[in-house]
């Protein structure tokens, strides 16, 4: 089990993804927890984006509902980048728009960049906007998914 315990925490997203690949090869169900600010109570996402049967890619969704919002977007190579999200892709790059560097010392040759874009793979954390997750959003796509995997004659373990 993946547990995001603070909604102003960072994810991981590559880590949750490779273990998302592992728990379809292995036939296991990992699940999400996401607590959303204010409550105990956790409400779980079903980590399965990488079956080939065309089900919803939750974390591509996610990350276009946060285009035109700000992130900080923290790189394998500690760069951070703070900025306002333009647009991802399906491989879940990043093109960032009026971004300033959190080390401007250490990494003298960003200063003149305003606007960049990063490859997925190079990407370590992504620091959300305290409001950015919107926890409906997420309840409905998980229920709906978790239909459509009983539809297709899968169970779900709760």
């Amino acid at each position: 089990m993946v547990i995001c315990s603070d909604v102003n925490k960072s994810l991981n997203l590559y880590n949750l993804i490779a273990t998302s690949r592992v728990s379809t090869q292995v036939k296991k169900k990992i699940l999400l927890a996401v607590v959303s600010p204010g409550t105990l109570l956790p409400y779980y996402l079903e980590m399965n984006w990488w079956k080939g049967d065309g089900n919803l890619m939750l974390f591509f969704s996610f990350f276009k509902s946060l285009v035109g919002r700000e992130v900080i977007i923290e790189l394998k190579n500690d760069l951070s980048i703070c900025g306002t999200l333009h647009s991802v892709d399906q491989y879940l790059n990043v093109k960032v728009t009026d971004i300033n560097v959190t080390d401007v010392e250490r990494h003298p040759h960003m200063i003149s960049v305003k606007n960049c874009f990063i490859r997925g793979s190079v990407i370590r954390y992504v620091h959300l906007p305290s409001d950015g997750i919107d926890t409906q959003l997420l309840q409905e796509a998980t229920r709906k998914e978790v239909l459509q995997s009983r539809q297709q004659g899968g169970t779900s373990n709760k």
